[in-house]
C-alpha cells in the first residue's frame, strides 16, 4: 500500500510542477523539456501498475481516480499550448449556432465576417491554423462544437469528462469480466491520455469513447446499439470505421449493413458536406498533410522519390497503398477476440498513417488497456516525442521535426513488440497438443 501512496503522490506532485511551468502559448519557449518530462512522468503509472494489484481493488480503483482527477483539474489552469486544434471547434461551432453550415466556407472567407461580431469570436478566428481551407470535421464532432465548444475552457473541461467515463467504462468491464481492474491506470495515469484531455483536447477523445462503448456492447451481443455506436464514432473522426471487418465477423452482414446505414445517415445531417468546398479541404488535409510517419518518406526515400510532394503520382500510388495495407490487416484479423482485434488494427494505423500526431495513438492505447501488450503501451509513450516539432513551429514556423524523432518514437517499441511476438511463437510451438 505504501508503495501505491508514494507513487500517487508522486504522480499528482509532477504533474502539478509540470502545468505550473508550462510556457505560454503565445511565448517562443522550447517545449521540449516539457515533452521529456511528460514522458518522464509514466514512471508512477509504471510503479502503480506493478503494486496496484496487491492491494484490495476498491483501494486500488480509489487511488487512481483520485489521482486522475486532481490531475485533470490541474492541468486544465495553464493555456493550451501543445494544439491549436480547439480554436477552430470553437469557430466551428459558433458558425452552426449562426444559422450556417460549417462546410464548403473557410473561416477566413469575408462571408463569415458576421460571425466574428464580438472581439472574443474575432480572437477565435485569428488563431485559427489554416484559416484558408473549410473544415474537414465529420457530423458527429460538429455537433459536439455546437453544443459544446463555446469557449476554450469549457471544451477542455468537456473532454475532461469524456476521458475520465473511458476511464469508468474501462474499469467496470475489467471487473466483470474477471480481469484486473488496476489495469485501467495505464489509462487514466497514461502522460497521452492526460495530455490530450486537458491540453491539446481533440476530438479524437470523443471518437475514442464512441469505440470503446461500440467493443463493450458488441460483447454483450448489443448489436444494433452497438453499430450506432460506431457510426457515431467513425462520424467523429474516421478511424473507427477500420473496425468494420470486425464487427462483420462477430456480429454479421446484417449488423455492418446497420452499421453503414447509421453512418450514411449521420452524413446527410450537413448537407453542405456534399459541396465542392468540403471536399476541398479533405483532399488538402489528407494530400499533403505528412507528419512523424514512420514508412512515407524513408521508402519515398528509398525509391527515389519525395514523398512529402503530394501531386507527384508516386506519392499517391504510395499513399494508396499504404491505405490497402491497413485493410488488408483489418481483414486478416478480423477473427480474433474484438479487444485484441482492434489492438493489432490501430498498431497498424499507427505504423502505416502518413500523418502521426501523438494523439492518434490514442486509438492504440485504449484496446493496449484490454488487450495487454507492452509494445503497444511503449509506443503510446515514445510518440510524445513527436510533440518536439512544436518547437521549430514556435520559434521559426517551420514544421521540421529533430533529427532522430523517429528512431527515438518507433525503435524500441517495435523492438519489443519483434521480441514478444517471438516469444509467444515460441511458446505456442513448445506447446504440446492435446
Amino acid at each position: 500500500m505504501i508503495y501505491c501512496a508514494l507513487a500517487g503522490v508522486f504522480f499528482v506532485g509532477g504533474w502539478v510542477f509540470w502545468g505550473s511551468t508550462l510556457p505560454a502559448s503565445d511565448g517562443s519557449d522550447p517545449l521540449t523539456p516539457w515533452v521529456v518530462a511528460a514522458l518522464l512522468l509514466s514512471l508512477p503509472m509504471c510503479v502503480a501498475a506493478v503494486f496496484l494489484p496487491r492491494i484490495p481493488k476498491r483501494q486500488a480503483l480509489g487511488i487512481i481516480f483520485t489521482g486522475a482527477v486532481l490531475v485533470r483539474a490541474v492541468l486544465l489552469l495553464p493555456d493550451s499550448v501543445l494544439s491549436d486544434d480547439v480554436w477552430r471547434y470553437l469557430w466551428d461551432g459558433e458558425v452552426q449556432r449562426q444559422g450556417q453550415s460549417p462546410y464548403g466556407v473557410a473561416p477566413s472567407d469575408p462571408a463569415l465576417d458576421a460571425v466574428a461580431k464580438t472581439p472574443h469570436w474575432q480572437e477565435v478566428r485569428s488563431r485559427i491554423n489554416h484559416e484558408n481551407l473549410p473544415t474537414v470535421y465529420p457530423p458527429i464532432a460538429q455537433l459536439s462544437f455546437r453544443w459544446f465548444a463555446y469557449h476554450e475552457l469549457g471544451w477542455r473541461s468537456f473532454m475532461v469528462l469524456v476521458d475520465l467515463l473511458i476511464g469508468i467504462l474501462l474499469a467496470r468491464y475489467l471487473i466483470q469480466t474477471g480481469r484486473d481492474p488496476s489495469r485501467v491506470v495505464y489509462w487514466t495515469w497514461h502522460p497521452l491520455a492526460i495530455i490530450e484531455c486537458t491540453n491539446g483536447a481533440h476530438v479524437t477523445i470523443l471518437a475514442v469513447l464512441g469505440l470503446a462503448v461500440s467493443l463493450l456492447l458488441l460483447e454483450k451481443r448489443h448489436l444494433k446499439s452497438s453499430a450506432a455506436f460506431l457510426a457515431g464514432a467513425g462520424s467523429t473522426m474516421l478511424i473507427p470505421l477500420g473496425a468494420t471487418f470486425i464487427f462483420w465477423k462477430h456480429a454479421g452482414f446484417k449488423i455492418v449493413v446497420l452499421l453503414g446505414a447509421f453512418f450514411v445517415g449521420s452524413l446527410l445531417l450537413y448537407p453542405g458536406l456534399f459541396s465542392p468546398g468540403a471536399f476541398f479541404g479533405l483532399q488538402n488535409y489528407a494530400g499533403s498533410w505528412y507528419s512523424g510517419g514512420l514508412f512515407l518518406e524513408p521508402v519515398g526515400q528509398l525509391l527515389g522519390f519525395d514523398a512529402t510532394m503530394s501531386t507527384d503520382p508516386a506519392t499517391e500510388i504510395l499513399r494508396v497503398l499504404l491505405v490497402a495495407i491497413w485493410v488488408l490487416v483489418a481483414w486478416k484479423v478480423r477473427d480474433l477476440e474484438p479487444w485484441k482485434a482492434t489492438r493489432i488494427l490501430m498498431l497498424a494505423f499507427v505504423l502505416l498513417t502518413p500523418t502521426l500526431h501523438p494523439w492518434y495513438a490514442l486509438w492504440l492505447l485504449l484496446p493496449s488497456v484490454v488487450s495487454p501488450s507492452r509494445g503497444c503501451i511503449l509506443l503510446s509513450l515514445t510518440v510524445l516525442l513527436n510533440y518536439r516539432v512544436l518547437d521549430s513551429w514556435r520559434l521559426e514556423g517551420l514544421w521540421e521535426f529533430p533529427p532522430g524523432t523517429r528512431v527515438l518514437v518507433f525503435a524500441l517499441p517495435l523492438l519489443v513488440l519483434i521480441r514478444d511476438g517471438w516469444l509467444l511463437k515460441s511458446r505456442a510451438f513448445a506447446t504440446p497438443a492435446p
